[in-house]
């Protein structure tokens, strides 16, 4: 599969891709699938042979490719983490139409994709690397960090003199007057 993430489905997953039964989709195995044994013993399907016979099925002279079965795939590769392009690859669909599957995931799982345009806005302003969720919250745990460090600098450094430059006006100013004046 595509960035060497290798994909599976269980035989019940590529059942339902093929509105069939797990009794059929044995019966394919080893002509129409070559599944393998995961760690747990279980059988496990290629989503690149998944792919490929879904494909084949949707060619076959009175048969279709439902979008309800492209629709289930293409949401079993959002699971495992597939990015747009590769589901548009690995479907042979166009990204409109991923775009709005993955956009009916989302609305379903709970999720969120960043424009190309803000994850190098997100880049460019941190100097970090940002390819994916995880990488966003560690980004703004650093910040939080890192504002947090600030706040704690600065009530130390007030401590010793006793002021600190006042965000209202720029100036340095008591301790005491900031705090009279904040909200409680």
């Amino acid at each position: 599969m595509t960035n060497n993430i290798p994909t599976f489905f269980s035989r019940r997953q590529v059942a339902a891709l093929f509105d069939t039964s797990e009794d059929e989709v044995k019966k394919m195995d080893n002509t129409v699938f070559n599944p393998s044994k995961g760690p747990d013993g279980s059988l496990r399907y290629s989503a690149e042979t998944v792919v490929q016979a879904l494909k084949a099925s949707s060619d076959a002279p009175g048969e279709a490719n439902t979008p309800g079965a492209v629709c289930a795939l293409a949401f079993e590769l959002f699971q495992t983490g597939k990015s747009l392009p590769d589901v548009v690859i690995s479907l042979k669909q166009s990204p409109e139409t991923v775009s709005v599957l993955r956009a009916k995931f989302d609305a379903m799982a709970g999720g969120l994709i960043l424009p190309s345009e803000t994850v190098s806005l997100l880049r460019k302003v941190s100097g970090r690397t940002v390819g994916n969720a995880s990488d966003v919250l560690k980004l703004i745990d650093s910040l939080c960090a890192e504002r947090d460090a600030a706040y704690d600098q600065g009530f130390a450094d007030a401590s010793d003199t006793g002021e600190v430059l006042d965000p209202q006006t720029g100036k340095m100013t008591s301790v005491a007057s900031i705090i009279s004046r904040s909200p409680k």
